[in-house]
C-alpha cells in the first residue's frame, strides 16, 4: 500500500470499518499469537490473549494515526495481557497450594491418607481446569474465594441466574468427568 492508501484504510477503521478490522485481524493475529505463546508457553492461553488484545483494538479504533501506532498497540496490549495472565497464574496456583495444605492439615496425619487427599485434590484442579473459561471462573470463585452468587456475578458482569446454570453445569461436568475417571 501506499502511504494514501495506508492514511485512508486507517481512517476506514477508525470510523469501525468492520472489512478493516477483518484484514488487520487476519493480516496481525499470527504474529500477536506467537508473541504470547513464547511468553506465556500455553496455546490457549495466547489464544484468549489474541482475542483480548483485538477486541480492545476495536473498542480503541478511534484513536489511531497510522498502521504503525495500530501495530505498537497491539504489541504493548498483548504484552500487558500476557503478564496480567502469568500474574493470574502465579495466584491460581498459589490459592491451589493454600487449598491443598488446608486440607492436608485438616485430614488424619498418616502418610497415606495425605497421599490419598492431594491425589483427590489434583484430580478435582485438574478436572476443573479442562471446563470451559467461564465455568471454570464460576466455580473457582464460588469454591476457592469463597464467594456468593451475587458476587460472582457483579465480578463477572453477568447476572446471577447466568452464574447459578454455569456453576450447576460446571458440577454436572465435574461429577461426570470424576466419577467416570480413576485416580
Amino acid at each position: 500500500m501506499n502511504p494514501r492508501d495506508l492514511k485512508d484504510f486507517v481512517i476506514l477503521f477508525n470510523h469501525g470499518d468492520q472489512a478493516a478490522f477483518k484484514y488487520l485481524y487476519q493480516t496481525l493475529s499470527p504474529e500477536v499469537f506467537l508473541f504470547a505463546k513464547k511468553i506465556i508457553g500455553s496455546r490457549e492461553e495466547a489464544e484468549d490473549v489474541v482475542t483480548e488484545t483485538f477486541f480492545k483494538l476495536w473498542t480503541h479504533r478511534e484513536g489511531f494515526e497510522t498502521l504503525q501506532n495500530i501495530i505498537a498497540f497491539l504489541h504493548v496490549t498483548s504484552r500487558n495481557a500476557c503478564f496480567d495472565r502469568i500474574r493470574h497464574l502465579k495466584v491460581e496456583e498459589d490459592k491451589r497450594e493454600k487449598l491443598i495444605d488446608a486440607v492436608l492439615t485438616s485430614q488424619p496425619d498418616t502418610p497415606e491418607d495425605r497421599q490419598i487427599t492431594e491425589l483427590l485434590l489434583n484430580r478435582i484442579y485438574s478436572e476443573i481446569e479442562k471446563l470451559p473459561r467461564k465455568s471454570r471462573d464460576v466455580i473457582k470463585l464460588s469454591f476457592i474465594d469463597e464467594l456468593k452468587n451475587p458476587e460472582i456475578a457483579k465480578r463477572l458482569g453477568t447476572n446471577e441466574k447466568t452464574v447459578r446454570n454455569q456453576k450447576a453445569s460446571a458440577l454436572k461436568k465435574l461429577r461426570i468427568n470424576l466419577l467416570n475417571k480413576k485416580l
